[in-house]
């Protein structure tokens, strides 16, 4: 009966310290997991803001561009707008 009863205490302590090894891997990794999609929520909304506040911005320029030099070119002011961010995404994307 003794020896029953160790091999059960044996069990019982390995099954202890796995459980708990495997709890603490399980928080560990939650954790980690809720902070990157608080990170990429964060980005996400950035992002969008970031490219509305470029629409507004590149509207508004070439708005200006065209009551000044489009007078006698109607819609001139977008096309080199429009021209000057192809070029600029142009060269960010290449290697």
């Amino acid at each position: 009966m003794k020896k029953e009863s160790k091999g059960t205490d044996w069990k019982d302590l390995v099954h202890g310290f796995v459980g708990n090894m495997l709890a603490q891997f399980g928080d560990n990794v939650s954790k980690r997991v809720r902070e990157w999609t608080t990170t990429f929520k964060r980005r996400a909304i950035g992002g969008v803001l970031l490219v509305l506040g470029l629409t507004y911005f590149l509207t508004g320029l070439s708005d200006y561009v065209n009551s000044v030099i489009g007078k006698n070119y109607p819609g001139f002011g977008y096309g080199i707008v429009g021209a000057a961010v192809i070029f600029i995404g142009y060269l960010l994307s290449r290697k």
